[in-house]
């Protein structure tokens, strides 16, 4: 971790007010405090999530240890026994500065599996998500259409004699834009 400037770390020292009250009222409450400083660290020291060459390496590279990153991520948190809600994807995201190439992975598909599926697409689909057997993303957004899905033009068709869906997006108002973080899908 590097220290605080000079010149700011004077001027806190001036405060009239104890900044850890602040801290804990941001952060909802001293426990929510001490779990968020409990996750940082967790990643702070780890090697894998080192920033310092954050500058010096390419698209492909970026990505490529993005997926690692994600893929340790997980190992990280069953280990720590930590879930994976929006809250903690949250602050993981905010401490790695959103370099997580999984991210609608979580967030996204696996809940909508987990809300919208069977009973038996869940006993499936979840356990194989949760163990990267298969890695999913979420699309419900066209240009014409937005997030209204009774509006939504394309269509998937399975095939089973391939195991593979075909997609047919027949309008350029079925045109898909795609969640802020499936960039990395």
């Amino acid at each position: 971790m590097s220290s605080v400037n000079r010149d700011l770390q004077k001027e806190r020292d001036k405060a009239t007010i104890d900044s850890s009250l602040i801290t804990h009222i941001l952060d909802g409450g001293i426990e929510n405090t001490n779990y968020r400083h409990y996750v940082e660290k967790l990643l702070l020291e780890d090697p894998i999530f080192d920033e310092k060459d954050r500058y010096l390496i390419g698209p492909e590279e970026k990505y490529d240890l993005s997926v690692k990153r994600s893929l340790h991520l997980s190992k990280l948190l069953k280990k720590h026994n930590i879930k994976l809600d929006g809250d903690a994807l949250l602050l993981i995201s905010r401490t790695l500065n959103s370099d997580l190439a999984l991210s609608i992975h979580y967030l996204m598909f696996m809940p909508t599996i987990e809300r919208l599926g069977t009973d038996e697409q869940k006993a499936k689909w979840i356990k194989l998500a949760s163990e990267f057997k298969i890695i999913g993303t979420y699309a419900q957004t066209e240009l014409g259409h937005g997030t209204y899905l009774g509006g939504l033009e394309t269509t998937a068709t399975y095939d089973a004699s391939t195991q593979e869906f075909a997609l047919n997006s027949p309008t350029l108002t079925s045109m898909k834009w795609w969640p802020g973080g499936c960039k990395y899908m």
